[in-house]
């Protein structure tokens, strides 16, 4: 396999190769190779929601988006903290739990299709704290009753 791509002189790659554009063209090689060989297209597919589904994950995308705007920070990647503060921002404007899931799991579903990092430990954390409000709310609820 090897063959494909030339390895740099001097020995193994290091983990951040100095010289970007090529470590860019490298990598773009192996893509053009592996893609080639296999159909990674195929795959996407199967992965894919349905397409309802993916039209309701791309209005969420959006409404990030326009919130990450208007804070004037990154929405594609994002940071995950940026995701837990919209999070938050929806729950504090009344978005129970399962829109809030379904919020994250179209800024997911963007960043996937981008092949982009997306940091989760925030997301989670902004999850189970509404998680625990709507059980706190539910209990406060049935006392009231």
């Amino acid at each position: 396999m090897l063959e494909i791509i030339t390895p740099p002189t001097g020995g193994p790659a290091n983990y951040l190769p100095l010289d970007r554009a090529a470590r860019l063209a490298r990598e773009n090689a192996i893509l053009r190779h592996v893609e080639r060989v296999i159909d990674v297209g195929l795959e996407r597919s199967l992965v894919l929601p349905d397409p309802r589904r993916c039209a309701e994950y791309e209005e969420e995308f959006l409404r990030f988006a326009d919130f990450a705007k208007a804070l004037d920070v990154g929405f594609l990647p994002a940071s995950g903290h940026t995701v837990a503060l919209y999070l938050l921002d929806l729950l504090d404007n009344g978005a129970p739990p399962d829109e809030l899931a379904t919020a994250a799991a179209g800024i997911a579903h963007a960043h996937t299709m981008a092949a982009r990092y997306l940091e989760w430990a925030p997301i989670h954390a902004a999850l189970n704290f509404a998680m625990g409000n709507a059980d706190n709310a539910d209990r406060d609820n049935a006392r009231a009753r």
